[in-house]
């Protein structure tokens, strides 16, 4: 029997948003540095590569800014859907200023945010290091091959 878009986003949902007293077990350190997030459809053999700002991090995961998200212009009532249904929920996560390559599940999602918790968790130092960067924001990521970011791209 073949399952609706709802019955599988209320399932994938269920199954990536942890319970409200699991919620927030570390500290939130605020951050401001670029980051590289890979995200991949789940019906296609493709992914893009989106650039954006971490916002704030934690051991167990971060949260991202970006306006190139590609649910940017989803109605937001219908986000959760969406994402949910096309894509899936391992993403990679990429600090340029700190080579931290992570693993990461996605946990929640906005129009322009998105939440992930980290396959492994970071040591405090290494937070407290990325939260430090760059207050202002000066820092900016200028990659090697810009024709790679912000696009649909064929998975390796």
């Amino acid at each position: 029997m073949m399952e609706t878009a709802v019955e599988i986003t209320t399932e994938r949902i269920a199954e990536s948003t942890p319970a409200e007293s699991d919620r927030r077990l570390h500290t939130r350190m605020d951050a401001n540095c670029p980051v590289v997030l890979e995200i991949y459809f789940s019906d296609k053999a493709q992914y893009i590569s989106v650039i954006g700002r971490l916002i704030n991090i934690s051991i167990g995961g971060c949260l991202i800014t970006s306006e190139y998200l590609p649910w940017r212009n989803v109605d937001p009532d219908r986000v959760d859907e969406i994402v949910f249904s096309r894509f899936e929920s391992i993403c990679r996560i990429y600090l340029p200023w700190s080579n931290l390559h992570r693993i990461s599940t996605i946990r929640r999602v906005g129009v322009f945010t998105t939440a992930v918790e980290f396959d492994q968790q970071l040591d405090e130092k290494r937070v407290e290091t990325i939260a430090a960067m760059e207050k202002e924001g000066a820092r900016t990521f200028k990659p090697r091959n810009p024709w790679k970011y912000n696009k649909i791209l064929p998975r390796p």
